[in-house]
């Protein structure tokens, strides 16, 4: 997972994915977390926040889709259905690559192939 250094903040909304890749909104359980380890690792701080209560998942909302993604049997592009905007979705902890919004505190933004979703939460 690539993360993009906090003076680089990008607009989530100005960002348009390619193929099957999606932005995944993700709120920040502790926000002044993040450090180094013993052996002088630098850890992000979503990394870090990260509890045994996770159940190695985090859940995110789906705000961006890519308008396709590519079939390898068939050699072409075809429209991704699986996921929608503003679905409740679950990822893996080191899935995608990570960024901040300048006017979204408290949250950070993954954008990662929708293949790298591992379920969709259905609402009642």
């Amino acid at each position: 997972m690539a993360v993009i250094a906090a003076s680089n903040r990008i607009n989530y909304q100005k960002i348009v994915p390619f193929w099957d890749e999606v932005v995944v909104k993700v709120r920040v359980k502790n926000p002044t977390a993040g450090g180094k380890t013993a052996s002088g690792i630098y850890l992000p701080e979503t990394v870090t926040s990260l509890t045994a209560d996770d159940h190695a998942s985090i859940i995110g909302e789906i705000v961006s889709i890519g308008p396709m993604a590519f079939s390898y049997q068939s050699g072409e592009g075809v429209t991704v259905h699986n996921v929608f905007i503003g679905d409740k979705v679950m990822f893996r902890p080191y899935s995608g690559d990570e960024f901040k919004d300048h006017d979204e505190e408290g949250y950070v933004f993954r954008m990662m192939p929708s293949r790298q979703i591992t379920g969709k939460i259905l609402e009642d």
